[in-house]
């Protein structure tokens, strides 16, 4: 309590709290410690009851209050000696009670009462550490599960990328073997022919063969060669031999040396140089290696009567830019050909990357070519480069740096780098093969679609006496070829520039005049997958190199056979429709259409006298020699002779009913002369048409 300064006291009479639990009320004695209460969260309201003791008039004297800590000011003076209070926040406070007397004068002390509000557990300050404990560890697990995620993420995508790469990896091998199998196929399949026939062959075809095998054979070891350097290239472990000497020189005769390889394939290679001379370090072996897969491959690719270039020149610009002692040497070999799709482009230097497009030889080599290339100008210091645009041509750059510290380059260090002319050798003399088709023109037509010179020469060793032969060293002419002349038979390589063997067999067996010519695909891609892509493609046979001749020559047999079959298949139709209700499946789908189409025309048409094998060519478009080809492949017959029997066999008909004669039935077929209609008739049935009359 607080004395006041007339005797009276202001003192706390009673404190009570509404709780959510229970409602309690305290009454403080008198005493001089300063009060405290405490409140807490359960604590809905609480009031202060005070009086001012020992003053006889109550209902005058005034109270006021103020709440430090909540309050901005005082209360205004009231009788009402009762403060309540409402859902404080949680803090210290301080009550300050001042009473008024009957005359208006404010007491001089106050009651001082200490208020401390306590906030719930969980806004204390343990719980607010449990809660920042709680957000930690929240953050931690998070940061754990979205790292241990990272972490998982990073793991499958290695693993996918390990899987992807050891699926590249197997792509690759599997690539490889069948790659490096077809590359040594080809030869192989010349080496062990040729070997076959020497035991009963002439001297000169002897001569001829022991050429040809030595030319195949060193195409081996070329091979395996490149395959060697290329592994010490990527290993570190290739030395190059340089010396000093002329390049300009070197590289001219490098290149000359390919003039009778080039010429036999009807292309033009030319060198030209802006330099007289350029003595610098190189390794002639390497460099006509260079040369070689390069010229080599322009010359694979570029069509008969194109052209191949090299030229030489100094790359001043690019010394400038890198400030260079000397301008460094470039080489660029040019060619015509069919080019490059730009998205092969970065990858043609990949090992055993291939291009494989509709233009292009398919899967061509074993695609280390190009990729030895590349490391060995890497390993001389240098650079090359390709440009190329589809059906206009492929330029490769080579640039080397120009240095002058090896030892001068010998006369017999040039002989012995001698560029492979065995591999790139021409064509085999073709005489002894050309001589003996003088006088087969009654044997079957059989058209050869090869590529490489010595495989064809090997076919023609193997099959002459037997065909009519011709040759188309790509597809493109051998599709005009089998178009203009409709042969009996087609063997054809598969990989082979300009149109490969696939799209052959596809457009042949899909043309209505040669759908019924049998084609035997031969090629050195053995593998399953080939070879049920190719006779999905209507290819009749396929036949693996190495081949054996005897199992060719059986085949090609055996498909005569069937031709036969096929003819007595439509043999039985010059009147009537083809669909017989059998055999009439899918490989005979467009045969039997052409077929039921003459019947058509014939049927539709034999009754006027100006139809005849002009008008039969005209309306199935086709030429007389196509057609007379297609029709006695199919049905044994020739155009005209088909024409006279249907005639013939209608006039039959007619005068077995007995209702017209002989003339009247003659003009009723479209013959112009009564003659010429008996004498036909007397030569199909074996007597005159008068006595066919009933």
């Amino acid at each position: 309590y607080r004395q006041s300064a007339h005797g009276g006291r202001l003192s706390l009479v009673a404190f009570s709290r509404t709780n959510t639990q229970l409602d309690t009320t305290f009454t403080f004695l008198f005493n001089e410690v300063q009060p405290r209460v405490d409140i807490y969260h359960q604590d809905i309201t609480f009031s202060f009851e005070f009086a001012l003791t020992n003053f006889r008039q109550q209902e005058k004297v005034g109270y006021s209050y103020r709440l430090e800590g909540y309050d901005q000011s005082w209360s205004e003076p009231s009788a009402a000696n009762k403060i309540s209070f409402y859902s404080l926040p949680s803090g210290q406070y301080q009550l300050r009670i001042k009473a008024m007397n009957s005359r208006g004068q404010w007491l001089p002390n106050e009651l001082l009462i200490e208020v401390v509000v306590h906030p719930p557990w969980w806004k204390t300050w343990w719980a607010y550490l449990l809660y920042a404990g709680l957000m930690a560890g929240l953050a931690y697990g998070v940061f754990y599960f979205l790292r241990k995620r990272w972490e998982l993420h990073n793991r499958l995508t290695l693993e996918q990328q390990e899987a992807q790469r050891l699926k590249e990896l197997d792509h690759f091998k599997s690539r490889l073997y069948t790659n490096l199998t077809h590359e040594f196929r080809t030869p192989l399949t010349v080496i062990l022919g040729m070997t076959g026939q020497m035991a009963e062959a002439t001297q000169q075809a002897r001569e001829q063969a022991a050429r040809l095998i030595e030319r195949n054979g060193q195409q081996l070891l070329a091979l395996i060669n490149q395959l060697l350097d290329l592994s010490k290239l990527e290993d570190q472990s290739f030395q190059l031999n340089l010396q000093q000497g002329d390049i300009v020189a070197y590289l001219r005769y490098v290149t000359e040396s390919f003039h009778t390889f080039v010429n036999g394939k009807n292309l033009s290679l030319q060198f030209h140089s802006t330099i007289q001379e350029l003595v610098m370090d190189f390794d002639a072996e390497q460099i006509q290696q260079v040369m070689t897969n390069l010229i080599s491959n322009a010359a694979k690719f570029t069509p008969s009567g194109g052209d191949i270039t090299v030229q030489l020149d100094r790359e001043t610009d690019a010394a400038r830019k890198r400030q260079a002692p000397a301008a460094p040497l470039r080489i660029q070999v040019k060619d015509t050909g069919i080019g490059i799709a730009e998205a092969h482009q970065p990858h043609i230097f990949d090992r055993f990357y291939q291009v494989a497009n509709d233009t292009t030889r398919t899967g061509e080599g074993t695609g280390i070519g190009l990729a030895h290339t590349h490391e060995l100008i890497k390993l001389m210091g240098g650079q090359i480069f390709v440009s190329s645009e589809l059906g206009k041509g492929t330029v490769f750059t080579i640039t080397l740096p120009v240095h002058r510290s090896a030892p001068a380059l010998d006369e017999q260090s040039l002989k012995a780098a001698k560029p492979m002319l065995s591999v790139a050798g021409p064509p085999p003399d073709e005489q002894a093969t050309d001589g003996a088709n003088a006088s087969t023109e009654d044997l079957p037509q059989l058209l050869i679609i090869e590529d490489n010179p010595d495989v064809v020469f090997y076919l023609k060793s193997c099959l002459q006496g037997r065909y009519q032969l011709d040759v188309a060293f790509n597809g493109r002419i051998g599709i005009e070829k089998a178009l203009a002349n409709i042969p009996d038979l087609i063997i054809s390589d598969v990989m082979m520039p300009e149109m490969d063997g696939y799209a052959v067999c596809d457009l042949l067996k899909n043309d209505v005049r040669t759908s019924h010519v049998p084609i035997i695909l031969l090629t050195a891609k053995a593998d399953g997958s080939s070879r049920i892509h190719g006779l999905r493609q209507g290819a009749d046979a396929y036949l693996a190199k190495p081949f054996n001749q005897e199992e060719l020559l059986v085949r090609l047999e055996k498909l005569l056979e069937l031709r036969k079959r096929l003819q007595e298949r439509y043999a039985g139709y010059p009147a009537g429709p083809v669909t017989d209700g059998h055999d009439n499946g899918q490989p005979h789908r467009i045969d039997d259409a052409f077929v039921q189409q003459i019947i058509n025309i014939v049927s539709d048409n034999y009754t006027e006298e100006d139809f005849g094998l002009p008008q039969l060519c005209q309306q199935v478009h086709m030429s007389r020699s196509q057609l007379f080809r297609k029709m006695k492949a199919l049905m044994n017959i020739s155009p005209s002779e088909y024409i006279r029997n249907y005639r013939l066999q209608e006039a039959k008909k007619l005068l077995e009913t007995g209702e017209w004669n002989v003339s009247e039935v003659a003009f009723m077929v479209g013959y112009k002369q009564l003659s010429h209609f008996s004498k036909n008739f007397q030569d199909a049935f074996g007597h005159p048409p008068s006595e066919t009359r009933k």
